[in-house]
């Protein structure tokens, strides 16, 4: 059975109400698979935005959604 990942990253900034630049983690999304690993692969090959805007895949961390 498949389980659900959270996969976010430290690279890129974001910007307050008051128009200042922030560093923070951006979630870049949610994939499926048995490992880590395949839901990695499943986050990408359904969003290629994330290697086009430049986030460096070695550093792409994720937590494992429970039920």
């Amino acid at each position: 059975m498949n389980k659900k990942y959270l996969f976010y990253s430290g690279e890129g900034c974001t910007v307050s109400p008051k128009g200042e630049e922030l560093e923070n983690f951006q979630v870049l999304g949610i994939g499926a698979g048995l490992t880590h690993e395949e839901a990695l692969s499943d986050l990408l090959d359904n969003n290629s935005w994330i290697a086009k805007s430049g986030f460096d895949i070695e550093d792409i961390s994720c937590y494992q959604i429970v039920d």
